[in-house]
């Protein structure tokens, strides 16, 4: 939807825009394919002279009109339409978090410092190994009571973790959803 509206106006200003530089430049203003802030000024003074026909003046101040309000309205929907909020990136980024899953064998772990110094296990299943990111930035204590050896279980759609090996199985779980009910 954005998107959508987005494109639609940069499409209707710049035909606006043009049509604005084609009465200016009819009239006897300098015009510029790519500088358009002069078009401006010379638009509100196109509109406001008396030399001009009053059906020019009256194009020009309401070309000039629309032009504001429609930028105006194009900057707050690009920054209020398509830029995430925090709550908006923390809901999605808990929502990835329960769609993800892992089931192997830690062969690994360390402060990855060239990543934001995120705390990362290597996890093996099978042939593959994983590095594992998601969960610890979810799970408090989950880096800390996590051994090399362990095996660590987390199903898709789950807020649980599971952590075990022959001495211990801990079960770990972020439930607190940052996602507002809607």
């Amino acid at each position: 939807m954005s998107f959508t509206i987005i494109f639609v106006s940069v499409v209707v200003l710049n035909i606006l825009w043009y049509r604005l530089k084609y009465i200016l430049k009819n009239n006897g203003y300098e015009v510029s394919i790519w500088n358009h802030f002069s078009d401006i000024s010379n638009a509100l003074d196109l509109a406001l002279t008396n030399t001009a026909s009053r059906k020019i003046r009256k194009e020009a101040f309401i070309l000039f009109s629309v032009l504001i309000i429609g930028s105006i309205v194009f900057v707050c929907t690009f920054f209020f339409g398509i830029v995430e909020s925090p709550d908006e990136w923390r809901c999605k980024s808990y929502n990835e978090y329960l769609a993800h899953q892992t089931n192997g064998r830690v062969i690994d772990k360390f402060i990855d410092k060239e990543n934001h110094s995120f705390k990362t296990l290597i996890i093996k299943n099978n042939n593959t190994e994983d590095a594992e990111t998601e969960i610890p930035l979810w799970i408090n204590d989950f880096y800390e009571k996590t051994e090399i050896g362990d095996t660590v279980i987390k199903q898709n759609n789950s807020a649980y973790v599971l952590i075990k090996n022959m001495h211990k199985s801990i079960v770990l779980a972020d439930t607190n959803s940052p996602c507002k009910d809607k």
